[in-house]
């Protein structure tokens, strides 16, 4: 009786724990797909004028803040956060982004002022 009660107990925790990591691995994450076509909608210019190199730095440097969630919900719903919304948009035009090291040069060049 004891080691059935064992084999019970220990295929319950099994597949709970299954399911908890099974769901963090399907969990969407923000890619830089997402991004360039949040950029997009923001900034009103198209995709293809967004240089692709410089989205992987911004939205790095936006993670690297801990605001990748911040820039999903922002995806989801354009008001969801107004000063995300206008640092992003401040960051495409300017080329300057906000780091968790202080404010860096992220596009020179390919800035949308230019």
């Amino acid at each position: 009786m004891k080691l059935k009660r064992r084999a019970l107990l220990l295929s319950g925790l099994s597949s709970t724990a299954l399911s908890v990591v099974t769901s963090g691995a399907f969990a969407k994450v923000f890619s830089l797909e997402d991004f360039l076509l949040l950029s997009a909608r923001l900034t009103q210019h198209p995709v293809s004028h967004l240089n692709v190199t410089a989205a992987s730095a911004l939205l790095k440097a936006f993670e690297n803040r801990g605001l990748g969630a911040s820039l999903a919900k922002l995806a989801a719903d354009q008001n969801a956060d107004e000063k995300l919304a206008a640092e992003v948009i401040s960051a495409w035009y300017t080329g300057i982004c906000q780091t968790s090291d202080g404010p860096v040069a992220i596009i020179f060049e390919d800035a949308l002022l230019w």
